[in-house]
């Protein structure tokens, strides 16, 4: 017997697959079947909801999440899926992931009809198939993980996309248990950064707020898989491509927006083994998406902050211009009858 699994429930539990791939070379192979089995169920279950839930939307014009803030142009004959539910804070701290999946992207002849109406992003092996979808996933610095980040805020300091990117490659070596182990990712360097700035845009209108209030990088970064050093298997190292884009309203030190937008599926395999270094961030849908994507702020924090007017006390009139008051008059005595 066979089983389906939902491809987009993979890449939502990425970290989840790539811990279980890790406890495939360190438990028995009976307890690895047992999650396994556990794992098949609970894909299946997310399978479900998602092909009842999932909404999509058309191609041609702007996706806006108002909501958690952000906007980008959908290239022409591409579909976004946005994930039926999230996962819970506690799956995200097990797995030590600090970021919530927003929207997936993909082209509309890779997108698998689903039950009930919509699609399913699918991810084709490489990018240069032109098949490939995108990701947009929003950090959240109040989970386990991002303690160092919020030492930072606490401090006074401002994140920035040099962190952001600082933290990537930690994960994309090996969970911090497994470093220094034989099941570490090796030779991680960086090909390709860029650093500019994008918008921040009104809710409403549309209207630039700011034009350089917002960091962005854009990078390519490789690494040797594992998996393949242990095998000595002869495929190249995987490329990676992102951008990081992070807010730090100067009002308010707490209020920190940062974002990631993945090229590729990291649970699927994101090897470009038909492009080079560089070949992807040339691709007419990931510029489109890098270079239009905005942050949007909500129109109560956008507001100009008028300061209350104070209120003067109605000073007195001159003296002379004083209404007198009149003098109390004596008490009227009542003369004594003389009898």
């Amino acid at each position: 017997m066979s089983l389906l699994i939902s491809k987009s429930a993979c890449r939502r539990l990425g970290l989840l697959y790539e811990t279980g791939r890790f406890a495939a070379k360190l438990l028995p192979i009976s307890y690895y079947k047992l999650i396994s089995y556990n794992y098949i169920v609970l894909l299946n279950r997310l399978q479900i909801q998602q092909q009842e839930e999932a909404p999509t939307t058309t191609a041609g014009e702007y996706y806006t999440d108002a909501e958690n803030g952000f906007r980008f142009q959908l290239p022409a004959g591409w579909v976004a899926e946005e994930p039926s539910e999230e996962f819970s804070d506690d799956v995200l701290n097990l797995v030590g992931e600090i970021k919530h999946a927003r929207v997936t992207i993909c082209p509309e002849q890779s997108a698998q009809p689903v039950i009930g109406g919509g699609s399913d992003c699918l991810q084709d092996a490489t990018v240069g198939s032109g098949l490939f979808t995108m990701g947009v996933g929003q950090y959240d610095f109040d989970l386990d993980a991002a303690a160092a980040f919020r030492d930072v805020i606490a401090g006074g300091g401002s994140i920035t996309t040099d962190d952001l990117l600082a933290f990537e490659l930690q994960q994309a070596r090996a969970p911090e248990s497994l470093i220094g182990t034989a099941f570490e990712n090796t030779d991680i360097r960086v090909i390709n950064e860029t650093d500019r700035t994008t918008n921040l845009v009104d809710a409403d209108t549309g209207e630039v707020i700011s034009s350089d209030a917002v960091q962005v990088k854009e990078v390519q970064y490789t690494y040797r898989s594992y998996v393949s050093e242990a095998n000595n298997l002869p495929v190249p190292d995987e490329i990676r491509t992102r951008l990081f884009a992070v807010y730090n309203n100067p009002e308010d030190a707490d209020d920190v927006r940062a974002f990631a937008i993945f090229v590729g599926i990291p649970s699927e395999g994101e090897t470009v083994q038909d492009s080079p270094p560089g070949e992807t961030l040339q691709r007419p849908p990931v510029r489109q998406v890098f270079d239009s994507f905005e942050l949007v702020a909500p129109a109560t924090s956008i507001e100009a902050t008028t300061p209350p007017t104070p209120t003067m006390p109605t000073p007195s009139p001159p003296p002379e211009q004083q209404e007198q008051q009149p003098l109390p008059s004596p008490p009227q005595q009542t003369p004594e009858l003389v009898l």
